[in-house]
């Protein structure tokens, strides 16, 4: 034991498999903490639309859908930002600092604007008891700030384990408080506190881990900030905009918060776990890139991206199970007043999926010092999304609206691929979506088939996830490779790499 003290060990050059094992346990925290926060999601967005009914909880979800235009637009630049920065710098300390009173004045200007234009916003969708909603809202946008840049400085030094446990606090704490606020008659206020008070503690918890100082100075000057933010910031709005326009635009041409109640709903369970899907995935693809990039590691980044291409087409077959299981799904989650959302959950799965792979596409983009390109790649969409919303809410309504989502993600996936092929060099896995449409029919037929109810919905529902995932085994797209990287994960074979650097 003496000599081990003494012992010399020369440093060794991480190889490219240890590169996708670090991004794939980065990716597996996350994404544990965002299975987890999806079902403490779920659960509260059960309990809000029993308790809210389809009109308040209409309500309640157009102006969350108008706070998140915000969230998403200053969170992807200011947070993708500060993850690349934070990850390349040598004094993380100082450039956290720096972007901590960036991302506050950003959201001190953004909240000053949502509660000058709340009586506006709220006449033109017709529903005056917006105002109120809206300006609640902006009274966190600066809490909000905190809790991004605390965020992004634990991804950026990849503490991916703190992230992952204090996105679980932020859904267990919104949940505790929209039970105890909105049963003590609250209603949609109540709803809106949750969510502020959530992410509070969501900051109070982060600065056990990371403490970003008021009074220490970045090297690097503020245009340095602004040229990746900026072209986010902008990239971000679209991306919200693109996926979130249709329940205003519904409400703004209908006029019936019941509508945007059954649509949100359906949002719910369809683009909402890919967006979770997407926010625990991106950042550790992220900085991983960027510390390859910046290490002149081309090849084994190149790895990283082809492995990332073949982890999304895995995900197409979960749509049959989706589409066949859809009046089940929404009759247990929400109840029987909810089932119009049934017909709605197919399609917005899809565009889903697609929202994902846009948006890992960009973060993959931004990585590799390209973040100008993201906005010319999304801020097409919402143009063309609200469009074919004016074309098809009036004839098909709530479908028309789902409809013209799909189409248009999946002329945004086509954009995005061939970014990424003029970039990497890389296709997507042609083959692999063809298994995977295959497996998917399957679960469909199997799911339509044996309808069930109760607690047997959830049951089922995992018997034919599992299905899908020894469906593509069995096909031979989970390769051996892919088993070899999945065991080095387990604690017996992986343990050394969950170790985070102090």
């Amino acid at each position: 034991m003496h000599a081990e003290k003494h012992t010399t060990t020369a440093p060794t050059v991480p190889t490219a498999a240890s590169h996708v094992r670090s991004t794939a346990i980065g990716s597996i925290q996350g994404l544990s903490a965002q299975a987890a926060g999806l079902v403490l999601g779920f659960v509260a967005s059960a309990f809000l639309t029993r308790s809210l009914g389809p009109e308040r909880y209409g309500l309640y979800s157009i102006a969350t859908t108008v706070v998140l235009w915000l969230n998403v637009s200053i969170g992807m630049g200011l947070g993708r930002t500060t993850v690349a920065f934070v990850a390349q710098d040598a004094d993380w300390r100082a450039t956290s600092s720096t972007m901590l009173r960036v991302e506050l004045a950003a959201n001190l200007v953004a909240a000053a604007l949502l509660f000058a234009s709340a009586p506006l916003l709220a006449a033109w969708l017709h529903a005056p008891e917006l105002t109120l909603y809206l300006r609640l809202f902006a009274l966190g946008r600066p809490v909000s700030g905190l809790s991004g840049v605390h965020s992004s400085t634990l991804v950026g030094r990849g503490r991916f384990g703190p992230w992952a446990l204090l996105t679980v606090v932020y859904w267990a704490a919104r949940l505790v408080l929209a039970v105890l606020l909105v049963g003590l008659g609250l209603s949609v206020e109540g709803a809106i506190l949750a969510t502020l008070g959530a992410s509070l503690v969501q900051v109070l918890g982060a600065r056990l881990f990371v403490q970003p100082s008021w009074g220490k100075r970045a090297a690097f000057p503020l245009r340095r900030v602004a040229s990746y933010a900026l072209p986010l910031m902008v990239h971000g709005l679209g991306m919200r905009l693109f996926g979130y326009l249709d329940i205003p635009v519904l409400q703004a041409l209908g006029g019936d918060p019941a509508l945007a109640g059954y649509y949100s709903a359906a949002q719910s369970l369809s683009i909402v776990p890919f967006e979770m899907l997407g926010q625990a995935f991106s950042p550790p693809l992220c900085a991983t890139l960027a510390r390859l990039v910046g290490q002149g590691q081309s090849g084994q980044a190149r790895d990283v991206v082809s492995g990332a291409m073949r982890w999304l087409s895995w995900m197409l077959p979960f749509g049959g199970v989706a589409m066949g299981m859809a009046h089940e799904v929404v009759h247990w989650v929400y109840g029987a007043s909810y089932l119009p959302a049934a017909r709605l959950l197919g399609l917005l799965f899809f565009a889903g999926w697609a929202w994902m792979t846009i948006w890992l596409s960009c973060a993959m983009l931004t990585a590799v010092g390209k973040p100008g390109w993201t906005p010319v790649l999304t801020t097409p969409l919402p143009l063309v999304v609200l469009m074919g919303h004016w074309l098809l809410i009036p004839r098909l309504g709530a479908t028309g609206a789902a409809l013209s989502t799909l189409a248009t993600a999946l002329l945004g996936v086509l954009a995005a691929l061939w970014a990424m092929y003029r970039t990497w060099s890389i296709l997507p896995p042609v083959a692999s979506i063809l298994r995977g449409t295959i497996v998917g029919a399957l679960a469909y037929a199997v799911g339509s088939a044996f309808p069930t109810a109760g607690w047997a919905v959830p049951l089922k529902l995992a018997v034919l996830a599992g299905a899908v995932v020894v469906g593509l085994a069995l096909i031979g797209e989970i390769s051996s490779q892919d088993m070899i990287l999945l065991r080095s994960l387990l604690p017996a074979g992986g343990h050394g790499a969950l170790r985070e650097e102090a």
